[in-house]
């Protein structure tokens, strides 16, 4: 089994060009390899220097994911923001 690594930018919410260019592929690879998806917030503050706006995005794009049809009990999921130091 492979592992991937993989992430969006928590700086706006999901387009189309993220579902067509990510999601459908790990929506594939999360049944058949070792997934871990982020969701990066340090490059996102370079954007968004408000951490409530950062926060709300984290929230926004974990829950982009599962609508998409990411199974949360398969991938693990990680964000800087509540990763132990």
């Amino acid at each position: 089994m492979e592992t991937v690594v993989s992430g969006i930018r928590s700086n706006r919410q999901p387009h189309l060009g993220n579902y067509f260019g990510a999601m459908i592929n790990f929506l594939k690879m999360q049944r058949e390899n070792n997934c871990f998806f982020f969701i990066a917030t340090t490059i996102a503050l370079t954007t968004h220097p408000k951490p409530d706006d950062l926060h709300g995005n984290i929230k926004q794009v974990l829950a982009e994911y599962l609508a998409c049809g990411i199974d949360p009990k398969l991938p693990r999921f990680s964000s800087r923001a509540t990763s132990p130091k």
